[in-house]
């Protein structure tokens, strides 16, 4: 693990000659955070992990990080926003996701909007989402507000 925080937090990181290989240590280091949690300090490796999301330099990682990404809110619930600390971070990520297809396939998207409804009992989350919105485009906040929306639907036909 601390072989993958120095490639992800080395300052040359996003660069374009490095993209690539950062992405690929995010989803190794999120595969940990999944599946080891107890192996490493999982609470800072997340607030590390998240800032790099969302992956958008390897097209193939960013769809499993970002299934990873939704996995872990899926097992963790509002716990992932570590009392609010996380809140912006999960939640940046989580709407990126949702309205940007290049990010994720249609499942993974579905799934990060079920997530942001569901986080948004926590007044973190929902404030980290306002703030998010005046952060925004007008395209990306009517496609936010349309995924929610639709998400919202959806989820009260099922019940």
């Amino acid at each position: 693990a601390e072989v993958l925080l120095r490639v992800i937090t080395d300052p040359t990181a996003r660069a374009d000659d490095n993209e690539t290989a950062t992405d690929n240590a995010v989803s190794a280091l999120g595969k940990l955070l999944l599946h080891r949690p107890t192996s490493i300090q999982s609470e800072q490796v997340l607030g590390i992990w998240l800032s790099y999301l969302p992956v958008r330099g390897d097209k193939v990682e960013a769809a499993v990080v970002h299934a990873q990404l939704c996995s872990l809110a899926e097992q963790h619930g509002v716990a992932l926003l570590q009392n609010g600390q996380q809140a912006g971070a999960v939640v940046n990520a989580l709407a990126r996701v949702a309205i940007s297809p290049d990010l994720a396939g249609a499942e993974t998207r579905e799934r990060a909007v079920r997530n942001l409804l569901a986080l948004r009992s926590e007044a973190s989350a929902e404030h980290a989402l306002v703030q998010l919105q005046g952060a925004l485009t007008d395209a990306e906040r009517q496609q936010l507000q349309a995924a929610l929306a639709s998400g919202a639907a959806a989820a009260q036909q099922q019940q």
